[in-house]
């Protein structure tokens, strides 16, 4: 009897599995299309941003372990994700090197400012060579963003 209730278990098991590799997300709406069905919903690449004092900040992903204001390259038309845990230290990406606010660059970005957040940066096709991230308020937490095709 055992034996029966285990193939059966196992049987509704592997019946039950998926083996096409597509990822099924859902929601209280119901289940919308995951994984490569839905770019929208997902970056290209993450990185995790923190911080140390206000000197750096630190990042993680994408062949980075914990580089200290690494020069990032992010290509036109890819979406990134910047998660940002860096209290009192606001993560701009702007136009020009320096602190405060201005000339904070916005086109394809949401969250841009974030001290505790997602920054989602979808680099437009018209977006300028070269570009910053900059803490607000203190000048060592900066470097380049250069932007490719």
């Amino acid at each position: 009897m055992k034996y029966v209730i285990v193939c059966l278990s196992l049987l509704f098991f592997v019946s039950c599995g998926s083996d096409n590799g597509d990822t099924m997300t859902t929601s209280d709406d119901g289940p919308m299309s995951g994984g490569d069905d839905n770019p929208t919903s997902m970056a290209d690449v993450q990185y995790t941003v923190g911080n140390n004092g206000a000197m750096t900040y630190i990042f993680t992903g994408d062949g980075l372990n914990n580089s200290m204001n690494p020069a990032l390259t992010l290509k036109r038309g890819m979406t990134y994700d910047f998660v940002i845990s860096t209290p009192g230290h606001p993560f701009y990406i702007k136009t020009i090197q320096g602190t405060g606010s201005a000339n904070a660059y916005n086109n394809g970005l949401t969250n841009n400012g974030t001290q505790d957040g997602t920054l989602r940066f979808t680099v437009p096709m018209d977006a300028p060579d070269t570009l910053f991230y900059n803490c607000e308020f203190h000048t060592p937490m900066t470097n380049t963003i250069t932007i490719i095709d």
